[in-house]
């Protein structure tokens, strides 16, 4: 490239268009000429390919595209490009107040951290899929317009459990088994056994 040709628009800020991105390395062309980019630390947005973009000479000779101005919609039949928001390591995000608005939203990571002196959840439908789900927690409190759980096998262990309800019913399909050394059972108008055979003692 002839440097001394263009000294002064490559010397100042100026625009160029993205080629190709390579990793970290973005081709760009400006006047007819090819060179290549590194993405200056503070922009957090990564460039793509047909993105116009303004760029800085260093003095080390080293181009750094400095934002993103202009980015091509999508052609028919094309997807919408995505947009790639790039953190550097270790990013902390502090504000009074933090608002996330999206028509979707995906999270995807090795480790999720998350603590809050309160925490509220809202919506129409809430779904979670874990090959392990551990809840510790001083006291569980749910509140249900109606509750439905299926499981292959479950176990309840628990000090003291106290069931309150105007009506329980359990149906098992084949086998019914409750072992305690002691048991009673206490109607306050009628108790009904039935069965082909019924053992006592």
């Amino acid at each position: 490239m002839n440097l001394a040709r263009h000294e002064t628009y490559f010397s100042s800020l100026a625009t160029a268009e993205v080629l190709a991105v390579n990793d970290d390395v973005y081709s760009l062309t400006a006047l007819g000429l090819t060179f290549l980019a590194k993405k200056a630390f503070s922009a957090l947005i990564d460039p793509a390919p047909g993105d116009k973009v303004t760029y800085w000479l260093d003095n080390d000779e080293t181009y750094y595209i400095l934002a993103i101005l202009d980015r091509p919609k999508a052609v028919a039949n094309e997807a919408e490009p995505m947009t790639t928001l790039t953190l550097p390591n270790q990013t902390t995000v502090k504000g009074q107040a933090l608002s996330l608005k999206a028509a979707a939203l995906a999270l995807e990571t090795t480790v999720l951290n998350g603590q809050a002196g309160r925490a509220f959840f809202s919506g129409a439908y809430l779904k979670l899929n874990f090959s392990l789900c551990q809840v510790l927690a001083k006291k569980a409190i749910s509140v249900l317009g109606g509750f439905f759980q299926r499981c292959q096998t479950a176990r309840l262990e628990a000090e003291s459990t106290d069931l309150i309800a105007t009506r329980v019913k359990i149906t098992a399909a084949k086998t019914l088994a409750a072992t305690a050394e002691s048991l009673d059972l206490r109607a306050k108008s009628a108790v009904k056994i039935d069965g082909r055979v019924i053992e006592l003692g």
